[in-house]
């Protein structure tokens, strides 16, 4: 039977199906400690007077039971399928390079850090990520604070396709055949990502937005999403329990993104901004000690690498456009991995990152 407080808990919940997905921890919590409480109460009932010793041993045993269920609680034999079976925890990118360096991608349970200067391609490599984890069948989710869900389609279509941006923006003024090819080209990737788009979001939408996400995949039987992009850190809304400092504000933040990860079983890319002073350097080589009111970004993440192009720091115009700029990743965190830059090739009126 529930108790009082199991009836009082389903009652204040909207019954819908996202709310019963992203409140049924909650509800478990509840039965567990009910469950402790119901076991003691028998074992007593059932046994006649018991000394203190025994009540106290017999509780130990019902919390240690107990623990088993602990969402805390390591288990050997899912981590003996990872270390020697064929459980697979990895998470690729399908960019080349940074699969490379990775070893493979990504993981689940890591927050991974993108970082470069405004308007250097962060956005647009992490938009290549989910670009070519669409081409491969791997769903992604989005959350971006700055671009509508139009602007984030329309760099897919690019890449996906290598049509220059102008002429996918401008389809419908080309004429018929470009539209054609356009509206397919959406077609093709419309089902394949989830975004959510709109300014300051929180932790806890972030949260829920995942949560729907891998119940409506489970549902329908399909896959579960494995990585999520948050684009841009600094633009989120922070905890009121960070206080006012925005150091502070972005630790929390990153913390909470990092507890998501490992909560919900996905990879979190968190794009990050570097602060100014990278441009007053003669050397604009980018460094961890450049990511902007850094908080504890750098102790948090497992993973950072910076988006470096050095043509941006150069007045040299006469590179053109059609042509691959070439750029470099920098990793300079990896717990598992080893660091250094890797090359690869930026091309402007695609967006594509080779």
């Amino acid at each position: 039977n529930l108790k009082a407080e199991e009836v009082m808990f389903l009652s204040d919940l909207h019954y819908t199906t996202s709310s019963w997905e992203y409140h049924l921890q909650e509800l478990l919590e509840i039965i567990q400690k009910t469950a402790i409480l119901s076991g003691l109460k028998r074992e007593l009932s059932e046994s006649g007077t018991k000394t203190s010793t025994e009540i106290k041993n017999t509780l130990e045993e019902l919390v240690s039971e107990s623990a088993l269920r602990s969402k805390t609680l390591v288990d050997i034999e899912e981590v003996e399928d990872e270390l020697f079976g064929e459980g697979n925890t990895r998470v690729p990118t399908f960019v080349d390079v940074i699969d490379i360096a990775t070893d493979g991608g990504f993981e689940i349970g890591q927050t991974v850090v993108i970082a470069c200067r405004p308007g250097h391609g962060k956005t647009s490599i992490a938009s290549q990520i989910t670009t070519n984890r669409i081409k491969n069948k791997e769903r992604s989710i989005v959350f971006n604070m700055e671009m509508n869900g139009a602007q984030l389609f329309r760099r897919i279509m690019c890449q996906k396709s290598g049509l220059d941006s102008h002429y996918v923006k401008n389809c419908r003024k080309i004429g018929l055949e470009a539209m054609e090819t356009c509206t397919n080209l959406y077609e093709e990737v419309k089902d394949e990502i989830t975004l959510h788009t709109g300014g300051g979001m929180e932790l806890g939408e972030i949260e829920q937005g995942i949560r729907e996400d891998i119940f409506r995949c489970e549902r329908k039987n399909l896959p579960k999403p494995t990585l999520v992009i948050v684009d841009y850190l600094q633009l989120m809304n922070p905890p009121e329990s960070a206080g006012g400092n925005l150091s502070t504000q972005i630790g929390a933040l990153s913390r909470g993104l990092k507890e998501i990860a490992m909560k919900l079983g996905v990879c979190v890319v968190i794009l990050s901004q570097l602060s100014r002073k990278i441009e007053d350097r003669p050397d604009p080589m980018p460094k961890n000690s450049d990511l902007r009111d850094s908080g504890s970004i750098e102790s948090d993440a497992s993973v950072i690498f910076f988006v470096h192009r050095p043509s941006m720091f150069s007045s040299d115009t006469s590179e053109s456009s059609e042509e691959g700029q070439l750029c470099e990743l920098i990793f300079t965190k990896q717990r598992e991995g080893a660091l250094g830059a890797m090359p690869i090739s930026f091309y402007p009126k695609s967006g594509r990152w080779v």
